[in-house]
């Protein structure tokens, strides 16, 4: 048995080395797999028209175009997106379809509400606007000098002060 062995090992070697190999499938990436799409007919002049595949197709046979997909619900999303972060602090920016599309809402002030029918333009209001600042609910306790005794010694402005 082993003298059939080692007999019968050169011969499996040599038809090993002389049969050719079919050859191995090789993974490719996507940007190489178009790669060698587009460039393997190459151009006879530069000036002769060359013809483009419509769609090229990746390994595995699938398009990358997908006709499915829906359309995006906010046109130009990402500058909403940069809009929406830089005003984040003060103003809550929504977009809803119809007329006026943009809107921004102030976060403290519930009915202060700026809608526009251009991004830029809303960007630009929400920038250039300041809301009323909260007055103090001790600034009209001092100016009427019905406060507290510090406040009314304090305020100089009112009558009895001066009196």
């Amino acid at each position: 048995m082993r003298l059939l062995s080692l007999l019968f090992l050169p011969l499996v070697l040599l038809l090993r080395v002389f049969t050719p190999s079919p050859p191995r499938p090789r993974a490719r990436s996507v940007a190489a797999a178009r790669l060698a799409a587009l460039t393997a007919v190459p151009c006879a002049s530069w000036s002769a028209p060359r013809s483009v595949p419509a769609r090229v197709l990746l390994p595995g046979g699938a398009s990358r175009t997908r006709p499915y997909a829906p359309t995006p619900r906010i046109p130009d999303y990402i500058g909403f997106c940069e809009v929406a972060l830089r005003h984040e602090a003060r103003w809550e920016v929504t977009y809803d379809g119809g007329e006026l599309p943009y809107r921004g809402r102030h976060r403290v002030h519930d009915d202060l509400m700026i809608a526009c029918a251009d991004l830029v333009l809303l960007d630009h209001a929400l920038t250039r606007s300041d809301p009323p600042a909260c007055p103090r609910p001790y600034a009209d306790l001092a100016r009427d000098g019905a406060g507290l005794p510090h406040l009314r010694a304090a305020n100089t402005d009112s009558p009895e002060a001066t009196a």
